[in-house]
């Protein structure tokens, strides 16, 4: 796809792009049949009035499932989001909330700093 200078409009486009041989005229395996088939029907089950793209991903995530330390489908450079167990795990909804008061603070020092920063041009 990127040598033709195409991309995917969404996820489920793009694990069919990546799991058909086109020398074939068909999917890979099975598996792959069976997973492309099972996203169509789970996104046509959604609301239409939802992003395609967002809940594409969505059920591209759900059929798919997860697996640590990696994005599927996207591979090892992008950062995956947290798996559903790790997600009700009371250590990780501590540092969820340790991270958002953190940010707070920050965004707080940020303001002060431009503030210190604006008197100091003034002068």
């Amino acid at each position: 796809m990127e040598e033709r200078g195409e991309e995917a409009p969404n996820m489920i486009e793009f694990y069919k792009e990546t799991h058909w041989s086109s020398k074939k005229g068909k999917f890979i395996n099975a598996a792959s049949e069976h997973n492309y088939n099972l996203m169509l029907e789970r996104l046509n089950e959604k609301e239409t009035e939802e992003d395609v793209q967002e809940a594409a991903g969505d059920v591209f995530k759900e059929v798919m499932g997860f697996k640590s330390g990696y994005a599927q489908g996207l591979g090892h450079s992008v950062i995956p989001e947290p798996s559903p167990f790790l997600k009700k795990n009371k250590a990780f909804k501590r540092i969820v909330e340790e991270n958002e008061r953190n940010k707070e603070s920050a965004d707080l020092y940020k303001s002060k700093l431009e503030a210190l920063l604006g008197d100091m041009a003034e002068l």
